[in-house]
């Protein structure tokens, strides 16, 4: 097991070099030159002064040397968590990338509980209860809320229960209340969770639908297989059976699920935190794509990519850990 796991973590290396390169190379193809961002704020340069602005600015960010050279620069700087500075705002990207992220990892964190804690239970009830009135309904259910797109989700959520139209029972957006920092403790944490209320329900109902499909899946597989049988014949009793012996060896898509959601707890939703106009990492790469400001974009991307191939080490090693019948030895 261990020479696999250092196997597994070596090759991490060259996967990075990979993808790193993909995504220097399709921002160096990508239309628009960045420091045409900066000419733009300074409120517009005469032809030479332009020129030589831009050269300067090129300068700057190492974009004047051969493409080799400009990568190896910043797969460097990437490698050693310095991100340099953002065209838009010429502020340093990693101090940016902390600001946002406890943002994106709080309403990331509590959606994933709210999924799974939700989404387990009824996955395994439904495959106790296959074929029964209450399966085929919550089966019915569980695939309209998997064909509801989130935007429409979000939308809908703010209208009706957001709004001075129907019901205005929530905050209709950002995280807190005006002249929050008065509040004490836990005033200030309750005014938190009431506005992030809509933003997680509308980042959870559609992992909440497919994850109970795939407990109940797993489940049916896991029930009909020899062992089960026997537990049932040795007189155990069905809780014990179902809790006991199936519901772990049931688990191996719900790990693999879990553990590659780890990207997606740092990166955060661009879509949620754009309706809810949520300051996170989401909404830090979509308005940095809309700039041109490619330095943030590609410090983003490499990072989502390092945690997915981290993550797919570690759905390995839940592998072995849920099931005892897998062993890498």
């Amino acid at each position: 097991m261990r020479a696999y796991i250092i196997r597994r973590l070596l090759l991490i290396i060259p996967s990075f070099l990979g993808i790193t390169f993909i995504i220097f190379l399709i921002m160096q193809f990508t239309p628009g030159d960045p420091t045409r961002l900066a000419m733009t704020k300074e409120g517009g340069l005469q032809t030479t002064q332009s020129r030589q602005y831009s050269e300067e600015m090129r300068k700057l960010y190492g974009l004047d040397g051969p493409i080799h050279l400009q990568y190896l620069r910043w797969l460097r700087n990437i490698c050693t968590f310095r991100f340099g500075r953002s065209y838009s705002d010429w502020r340093p990207i990693g101090e940016k990338i902390l600001e946002r992220l406890p943002v994106t990892l709080t309403l990331s964190i509590l959606s994933l509980i709210a999924v799974y804690v939700i989404a387990i239970p009824v996955g395994v009830y439904a495959a106790v209860k296959q074929n029964s009135l209450m399966d085929r309904g919550i089966t019915i259910q569980l695939f309209i809320l998997y064909s509801l797109p989130g935007i429409w989700v979000g939308v809908m959520l703010i209208l009706f229960f957001a709004g001075t139209r129907f019901l205005d029972w929530f905050p209709l957006s950002g995280l807190h209340s005006d002249e929050v920092e008065r509040l004490a403790f836990f005033p200030w944490l309750r005014d938190a969770l009431w506005h992030l209320v809509l933003p997680v329900l509308t980042l959870t109902y559609g992992s909440f639908a497919s994850l109970s499909r795939y407990m109940r899946s797993g489940m049916l597989e896991v029930i009909r297989q020899d062992y089960i049988r026997t537990a049932r014949a040795k007189g155990l009793s069905e809780k014990s059976v179902i809790l006991k012996h199936a519901l772990r060896n049931s688990l191996i898509p719900i790990v693999t699920i879990s553990v590659m959601a780890l990207p997606g707890l740092l990166v955060g939703s661009v879509i949620v935190e754009q309706i809810f106009s949520i300051p996170g990492m989401g909404l830090l790469f979509y308005e940095a794509a809309f700039a041109r400001d490619y330095f943030t974009v590609m410090a983003i991307s490499a990072i989502e990519a390092f945690l997915v191939l981290v993550s797919l080490v570690l759905v390995d090693i839940c592998y072995a850990i849920v099931d005892p019948r897998i062993s890498y030895d």
